[in-house]
């Protein structure tokens, strides 16, 4: 009687590999979408276990015995977080999770229909098979666990933290336990699924090589854990565009070829493939090996002793001011206006060091998130969230961009020489050949200033060698992978399985690096007056700034519970300290300034984006906003920018204007511009606020997203100058 061949079976395991490109893809733009695809795949693998359990009989032990415990991880993952099914990042894991095991058992549902054949193949070519499993091991592991990040260690050896045996020590002992493991699986799975399982092997492993060293993309460099150049890696915070949805169809394809051309080498000629994974490992150990033997200092690196770290070659530029002038610009992200009275009381010195500027309280934001408020920073009242949407069809994107693009256009105009530090959302490396203008990013001077600063000489990160071996071997994990796969692996200067702490942390060193350096950094010539915009996020959470003003290891709570309003609010504490060292870094600035003989020369805009999140200290009647049904929304300090400005030659004493502000104003005031609202007498104006989704991968491709506004007229501090705009 003719066994039955159970067809279905690959159907199903073929519609569940389908499910992964539509959730990834579609699920960025849709997040219902990629919640039902999971789902799905839940149930297709719990279908897939009781159908395998059932037809392998005497297997049934070995295959509860890997799939249980992936299925716990799975009900983990799903109840977890309260707002599962809204969150596409917490589908996107859920994912990562699924896809072993629809491996696992898509391999036995593939391979039932085709029993006798599997098992009669494996039975004629045993030894040479189990031989090209260990290969394909060998090098898959390798490359993931060590020769890859091996070879990154070695590229800079200035930036290794500990020992290199050590670290070697340890990539050795995952590239053991992992080759351990998936040999397990192999040598414990029945001679139904082991040539399959060897077709895996062999392609993941031919893959890997390809895409370390053939397809390895441009990334820029590993800036202490950061890319220099994310590129679509940003997707997930960007949102998905055409190109990048063309491309990766086009990748998935070329990956389905690969691995059906690896499915014939295996299935119809097993004995070229062995020869293929010995030849690929002695070139990658081969190559490993010459680059070990020709590092210069290879063992002495790790060592406090090894090295000295540089700064990077733009820093003459970036750092310096001109005697004919200069414009300066410090965007503090998230600085709330409602911080400074309580700082210039508590610290004088601070207050001094801001004579001849004049502060606007009342200061509105245009879009409480960076995305939606900075373009009108950059390029002015043409550019907040309420005018861009009702200009013509022009892409969102092209209008930031044209925002980005102000202040060096005016640069060139007026000959500045102009620097941009931190341009968050566009790299702008249109402006690398451009003579006139400098990119910074505060993540190039982290490293030198954690060598040369003894406040930082005394934080630990509380990262061992075993822990910065993990983070290169996810770092391998990334190169071995699809360039599909990586915006997953890698996201916003995040590693995958990290812990977060320690990112948290080097957010605020890299920030803090940054201004604390420019009093010693910084120069003067007779060169082009400069234009200077600094974009600065230590005072944005994660906050790690103690309550005596220095930097903690560990993070400080970002957010608590309000229970008179019953929302969650920043932690005032975290907050307020941020804010200080803020402020007396940027008064050790001033202090230089006056030192060089520069402050007459020089006007200076303080200004933030958009305040923190919580309940307004000098509001005491409008201390959150709500809707047109009375539904809370926020706390009222997150609109309220801080906005200070210092004229040329001005030397008075500390003013405040309480006249109505926007950030908007910034480049009027700052270019001296006809417009200035400051030049006339405080009159009658209409701000608008709206209020905007952080990432742009939340907005519309011509216009933001909007989900509250309001219009503005007279005191802010009065709730009945608020009139809520109906969206």
């Amino acid at each position: 009687m003719k066994r039955p061949r159970h067809y279905w079976l690959p159907a199903l395991s073929f519609v569940g590999m389908v499910l992964l490109p539509v959730a990834v893809l579609v699920g960025d733009i849709h997040s219902r979408v990629s919640f039902i695809s999971v789902l799905i795949l839940e149930a297709i693998l719990l279908v897939l276990f009781a159908v395998v359990s059932f037809m392998l009989s005497g297997n049934r032990q070995r295959v509860a015995v890997f799939t249980l415990p992936i299925f716990l991880v799975h009900g983990y993952l799903i109840f977890r977080v309260p707002s599962f099914v809204q969150l596409y990042k917490a589908h996107m894991y859920l994912l990562l999770a699924q896809v072993p095991l629809l491996l696992y058992l898509g391999i036995h549902a593939c391979s039932w229909p085709f029993r006798e054949t599997l098992e009669n193949l494996y039975l004629r070519q045993k030894k040479l098979m189990d031989t090209a499993a260990i290969f394909s091991l060998l090098l898959f592991n390798g490359l993931l666990f060590l020769w890859a990040p091996v070879s990154l260690h070695i590229t800079d050896l200035n930036s290794m933290p500990f020992p290199f045996l050590s670290l070697l020590l340890w990539h050795v002992l995952y590239f053991i336990g992992a080759f351990t493991v998936l040999f397990v699986v192999y040598r414990f799975s029945s001679r139904l699924v082991r040539p399959v399982l060897l077709w895996f092997f062999f392609a993941m492993a031919t893959a890997a090589w390809i895409y370390v060293y053939l397809l390895p993309g441009d990334y820029g460099v590993l800036d202490v854990t950061i890319l220099s150049r994310p590129g679509h890696l940003r997707v997930f915070s960007q949102g998905v565009n055409a190109e990048y949805l063309k491309l990766s169809a086009l990748e998935f394809t070329g990956l389905f070829l690969f691995f059906s051309l690896a499915a014939i080498v295996v299935f119809r000629f097993p004995r070229k493939a062995l020869p293929i994974v010995v030849v690929l490992n002695l070139m990658t150990v081969g190559q490993s090996l010459f680059n070990l033997g020709t590092s210069d200092g290879l063992l002495k690196a790790g060592y406090s002793s090894y090295g000295e770290v540089f700064i990077p070659e733009n820093s003459g530029r970036a750092f310096r001011f001109s005697t004919r002038g200069n414009i300066v610009i410090l965007m503090l992200d998230m600085f709330g206006a409602d911080l400074l009275p309580d700082i210039l009381e508590q610290y004088p010195e601070i207050r001094d060091s801001l004579r001849g500027f004049t502060w606007y309280p009342s200061t509105l934001s245009t879009g409480i998130t960076t995305y939606g408020s900075l373009p009108s920073i950059l390029a002015g009242p043409e550019f907040t969230p309420d005018r861009v949407n009702a200009s013509d069809e022009t892409l969102l994107e092209e209008r930031i961009h044209d925002a980005y693009a102000y202040y060096p256009t005016v640069s060139h105009e007026r000959g500045y020489d102009f620097t941009f530090v931190h341009p968050d959302y566009f790299n702008m490396d249109e402006y690398d050949d451009d003579e006139l203008v400098t990119v910074v990013e505060p993540r190039h001077y982290a490293e030198y200033w954690m060598s040369t600063s003894e406040e930082a000489a005394n934080l630990n990160f509380g990262m061992n060698p075993e822990q910065y071996v993990r983070l290169f071997s996810v770092i391998g994990f990334f190169k071995t992978s699809p360039h599909f796969v990586r915006p997953f692996i890698y996201l916003d200067g995040r590693w995958l399985l990290i812990r977060r702490i320690y990112y948290d942390v080097k957010h605020a060193v890299i920030h803090l690096g940054l201004i604390d350096l420019l009093d010693s950094l910084s120069y003067a010539d007779e060169g082009l007056p400069t234009f200077k915009f600094i974009s600065n996020e230590l005072t944005h959470m994660p906050w790690a700034i103690g309550s005596d003003l220095r930097l903690q290891d560990n993070r400080i709570g970002d957010h608590i519970f309000d229970p008179q309003y019953e929302i969650d609010v920043a932690n005032p504490d975290a907050v307020y300290f941020s804010a200080v060292r803020a402020m007396k870094e940027i008064a050790s600035f001033i202090e230089w300034l006056e030192d060089e003989n520069l402050i007459d020369v020089t006007k200076i805009v303080i200004v933030s984006d958009h305040g923190y999140e919580g309940i307004h200290r000098q509001w005491t009647e409008l201390p959150v906003l709500k809707d047109e049904d009375g539904n809370i929304i926020m706390g009222s300090s997150r609109v309220n920018s801080l906005f200070l400005v210092k004229d040329y030659d001005s030397r008075s004493q500390f003013n405040i204007d309480k006249r109505l502000m926007s950030i908007a104003d910034v480049p009027s005031i700052a270019l001296s511009k006809p417009d200035n609202p400051t030049l006339d007498s405080a009159e009658s104006r209409e701000i608008v606020v709206s209020f905007t989704r952080s990432h742009p991968r939340d907005h519309g491709p011509y216009k933001f997203r909007i989900y509250h506004q309001f219009a503005v007229n007279g005191d802010p501090a009065d709730p009945e100058n608020w009139r809520y705009i109906h969206q």
